[in-house]
């Protein structure tokens, strides 16, 4: 995922702190602003993995080489070399929790939970299932799920970890992705297609088969109910319970892969890609490139 439309989706999808200035309506996305910023401006990396607005109007940055937090003018950064609780820079999620913690999925330094200005680090040693996470969802109960890469899936609750792997029944332990399954459980998105979790079990997903055992990259459920899902190498799909549509460039989509899947406060939903910035309205996709006042990929 590149700097280029990362955080265009920061400022146009989270909701806006109380403190924070309008947006600009003359800017080119209308009610949605535009800015540009790579490591010259301080930024640890210019790959942008993940990003999350907390509710005291800080964007926090996930990147390849640290966590930054951006104030709307100069960034902090946050790195396994210099910052005690962070276990590895690689940044693979962020997410901050309904009661106000900030959660970091890193790559071979499990989870890390930022609250009262500090970093606490949970590994495979408190009983995460694997030190190499990848992403990370709050269920409606408020417990907080860590997928991992080769590890299965693990909840975190009341202090203590649960994992569930290949062995319960998951369909592989490289997890990409959670979205609720509409009942009170959990989606999980894998390698191998998709694992359902409720009430302590893994069940069999009861879906459509273009998804059900795919390579999948990620997922998201929509307000409208809709699960969204993104299939390796190439496929985007929208399921309800009418059926199951595969999107692609008859509906305005020309991106093959999808990397990331948002829906904002106004309903929209948007897609980030290797080809650039989507949005999905009435059917079809419109895309926000160069020509639409981005800066191109270098």
């Amino acid at each position: 995922m590149r700097l280029f439309f990362v955080l265009i989706l920061a400022s146009a999808l989270q909701p806006s702190p109380v403190d924070a200035q309008p947006p600009n309506p003359n800017n080119v996305f209308g009610k949605y602003e535009q800015a540009f910023w790579q490591e010259r401006d301080g930024l640890p990396q210019n790959s942008v993995l993940s990003i999350e607005m907390t509710r005291d109007g800080y964007i926090w940055i996930g990147t390849y080489e640290g966590a930054a937090r951006f104030d709307g003018a100069r960034f902090s950064l946050f790195k396994s070399s210099d910052t005690v609780g962070i276990g590895n820079s690689l940044i693979y999620d962020l997410l901050e929790t309904r009661d106000g913690t900030l959660w970091l999925a890193t790559y071979g330094g499990g989870i890390s939970k930022y609250a009262d200005g500090r970093f606490t680090q949970y590994t495979k040693r408190e009983g995460l299932s694997s030190d190499f996470t990848s992403t990370l969802f709050e269920d409606r109960a408020g417990i907080l799920w860590i997928g991992t890469d080769g590890g299965g899936v693990s909840s975190f609750h009341d202090g203590r970890f649960t994992s569930y792997t290949t062995k319960d029944g998951l369909p592989s332990d490289q997890v990409r992705g959670f979205a609720d399954d509409g009942e009170g459980g959990l989606l999980a998105a894998t390698s191998a297609g998709i694992g359902r979790i409720s009430k302590g079990r893994v069940i069999r997903y009861e879906g459509s088969v273009e998804i059900a055992t795919a390579d999948l990259h990620t997922m998201a459920r929509t307000r409208d109910g809709a699960l969204w899902v993104s299939r390796r190498p190439s496929g985007l799909f929208r399921t309800t319970a009418q059926g199951t549509i595969r999107f692609g460039q008859d509906e305005g989509l020309t991106a093959s892969f999808i990397e990331t899947i948002f829906e904002d406060r106004d309903g929209d939903v948007w897609l980030g890609s290797s080809a650039g910035l989507f949005r999905y309205a009435a059917g079809r996709f419109e895309r926000y490139g160069s020509e639409g006042g981005l800066p191109a990929e270098r």
